[in-house]
C-alpha cells in the first residue's frame, strides 16, 4: 500500500496502542490482579493492542512490511548449528510438552491438596491454545518460509510462543505460590523461557516478530484471567485453612517422584525434536521476499 493509503490504518493503530498502554498502566496499579478495577483495565488494554497489532497485519502496515524484511535477513544470516540448537529449544512450548507438564503439575497440586488453583490454570491453558487456533483461520496468514518448511498451518499469532507464555507464567506462578519458588526467580526463570521459545521461532523462520508479540497478547489475556482466578481460590483456601487438610510428607514424597518423571519425560520430548522433519536446513530467501 502506498503511504497515504496508510495513513488512516496507522493512525488508528498508535491511537489503539497509546489507549491500551494507559489502561494496563492503570491495570497494574497493584499485584496480582484480583479486583474488577485491575482485571477489565489489563484485558482491555491488552485486547487494544491486539487490535491494533491485527490491524496493521490485516492492511498490510509498516510492522507488516518490516516482517517480511527481518525475515529475509534471519534468513541470509542463519547458522546451521544454532538451527540446530533452536530447533531443540523450541520444543519446549511443544504441545506434547506442555502437556506432560501441565499433567504433571496438577498431579502435584492433587497430592499437596491444592485443588484451588486447577480451575484456573487450565483454564488459562486451554483458553489460550484454544483462541490462538481461531485466531489463526481468522487471519489465515502464511508463513515466512511455507513452502519450504513444510508445515500447513497459519502463521498469525504463534502457537508456540502463547504457549510459551502462558505456560512459563502461570505454572511459575503456580510454584511460587505452593512455596516451591521464590518470587523473583521464578519470574526470572519464565521470562528467559519465553523469550528463548520466541527467538527460536524467529530464527527457524516458522513466524514473524509481529506473530510472536501476538501470541504473548492473546496469551497474557488468558493469564490474566487464570492469575485472578487463582488467587480468588488462594483466598478462599486461607479463609478456609483451619478446615483443610494439610499435605503429609508421603504427600510431598509422591510430588518429587512426580517432578522427576515428568522433567525426564519433557527432556525426551525436547532432545528427540531436534531431528523432526520440519526443522529446515536453509529457507531460501526468495520464496520469502516473493510472499511464499
Amino acid at each position: 500500500p502506498r503511504g497515504d493509503q496508510l495513513m488512516l490504518p496507522v493512525s488508528v493503530t498508535i491511537a489503539l496502542w497509546a489507549a491500551g498502554l494507559a489502561l494496563i498502566a492503570t491495570g497494574l496499579r497493584g499485584a496480582p490482579p484480583a479486583g474488577a478495577s485491575r482485571i477489565v483495565p489489563l484485558l482491555v488494554g491488552v485486547g487494544l493492542l491486539f487490535g491494533g497489532l491485527a490491524l496493521d497485519i490485516a492492511l498490510g502496515g509498516p510492522f507488516s512490511q518490516a516482517d517480511r524484511e527481518s525475515a529475509i535477513a534471519i534468513a541470509r544470516a542463519r547458522d546451521p548449528l544454532m538451527v540446530r540448537f533452536l530447533a531443540h529449544a523450541t520444543a519446549l512450548a511443544d504441545k506434547r510438552t506442555i502437556a506432560v507438564l501441565m499433567l504433571s503439575l496438577s498431579a502435584i497440586l492433587l497430592l499437596l491438596r491444592r485443588r484451588e488453583i486447577l480451575a484456573g490454570l487450565w483454564t488459562g491453558i486451554l483458553g489460550s491454545a484454544a483462541s490462538v487456533e481461531v485466531m489463526k483461520l481468522v487471519f489465515a496468514r502464511p508463513r515466512p518460509g511455507n513452502d519450504a518448511y513444510g508445515l500447513e498451518s497459519f502463521s498469525f499469532p504463534s502457537g508456540h510462543s502463547a504457549g510459551a507464555f502462558a505456560f512459563f507464567v502461570l505454572a511459575f506462578h503456580v510454584l511460587w505460590r505452593i512455596g516451591w519458588l521464590q518470587r523473583f526467580p521464578a519470574a526470572v526463570a519464565a521470562i528467559l523461557l519465553i523469550l528463548l521459545v520466541g527467538f527460536s521461532r524467529l530464527y527457524l523462520l516458522v513466524h514473524y516478530p509481529t506473530d510472536i508479540v501476538a501470541g504473548y497478547l492473546v496469551a497474557s489475556l488468558w493469564v490474566i484471567v487464570a492469575i485472578a482466578w487463582i488467587e480468588a481460590g488462594v483466598r478462599r483456601r486461607m479463609n478456609l485453612q483451619a478446615h483443610r487438610p494439610r499435605a503429609t510428607s508421603h504427600h510431598y514424597g509422591l510430588a518429587f517422584a512426580v517432578v522427576v518423571a515428568s522433567l525426564a519425560v519433557a527432556g525426551y520430548v525436547v532432545a528427540g525434536h531436534g531431528g523432526a522433519p520440519l526443522v529446515p536446513g536453509t529457507a531460501p530467501a526468495s520464496a520469502i521476499a516473493a510472499g511464499r
